[in-house]
């Protein structure tokens, strides 16, 4: 690793930090209007709770939804957790048709969930529908839609003696990370860090570094990254938990709920293991909101 004590940290990124609300979700509850098929016929939509329905096999409902620059926004699908058949799938697009961020499934259940940063003001379209392709009756769902914080705004520089699993750093819950996958010798960097949590509580494990192009103040970065979360103790094998990629401008996430107390593993690299001074990030940890009940049998299978 090489320090990165020279960069500092992006004018945007202070302005992301003070403009997070706090946690919030609407109370109201609506039902989603057809037509919405396209983006055309997205319906209008707040905080709160949207039901709907993926009526066939080649049904999708849009919904559209107005953000500042650096808004955050949580989305949450339940439908397995209410006993809908539906293996649901969220994707968010651009005005101009772009897709920037999009979630299948969420830990060991069908339901995805997905926390997203608005790279500007705008509407931006959420979209629902089948990830297997099989939608009719009583292929249901409820679109959580609320607001989440960081919960701090102290932003730490990673340890550079952190490129195995043995050398991470415990970190709290919440923190906010900058790092840079950069490797004097010509080998792939990772780096590696450990987070407490305790039993039931949900954590986002968020990296912000390729969405960062076109936003005011902030230098692209080049890290194409990979996040692998583990369970891990000395002298044993790591057990790999969850794994996201970037993809189509979209950072890697991951949101992972403890099933037991103690320490996880994350990981973070570049997929392609390229590394350079251009290949720094931001990893955000923090705590978000159980919008809905979960059944316990979703995880007898989990870690």
């Amino acid at each position: 690793m090489t320090s990165i004590r020279s960069r500092s940290v992006p004018i945007a990124i202070f302005a992301l930090l003070t403009l997070l609300p706090t946690v919030a979700a609407a109370q109201r509850e609506d039902r989603e209007r057809e037509p919405n098929d396209t983006r055309r016929d997205a319906n209008r939509v707040s905080l709160g709770v949207v039901a709907g329905e993926i009526s066939s096999n080649e049904d999708a409902d849009y919904f559209k939804i107005a953000l500042p620059e650096f808004g955050i926004l949580y989305l949450d699908i339940e439908a397995e957790a209410a006993g809908s058949p539906l293996d649901a799938a969220l994707e968010i697009y651009r005005s101009n048709n772009v897709r920037i961020a999009a979630m299948d499934n969420t830990d060991c259940s069908y339901d995805p969930e997905l926390v997203f940063v608005s790279p500007e003001d705008g509407t931006f379209y959420i979209k629902v529908f089948a990830a297997d392709g099989r939608g009719g009756e009583g292929f249901s769902y409820r679109l959580h839609l609320a607001t989440a914080s960081v919960g701090t705004e102290e932003v730490v520089e990673e340890d550079l003696m952190n490129d195995f699993i043995s050398q991470a750093d415990l970190w709290p819950i919440p923190s906010i990370i900058v790092g840079l996958i950069m490797s004097d010798d010509g080998f792939p960097d990772s780096d590696f860090f450990a987070f407490e949590g305790h039993k039931g509580q949900k954590v986002v494990f968020d990296i912000f570094a390729v969405r960062n192009e076109g936003m005011t103040g902030v230098d692209p970065s080049s890290l194409d990254g990979r996040l692998t979360l583990y369970q891990w103790q000395d002298g044993e094998d790591s057990v790999v938990l969850a794994e996201n990629l970037s993809a189509n401008k979209a950072d890697p996430q991951i949101i992972h709920t403890f099933q037991e107390d103690g320490p996880l593993y994350l990981e973070v690299e570049d997929q392609w293991n390229e590394t350079g001074t251009n290949h720094y990030y931001f990893l955000f940890v923090y705590e978000l909101p159980q919008l809905h009940e979960v059944p316990e049998s979703i995880f007898e299978d989990c870690v």
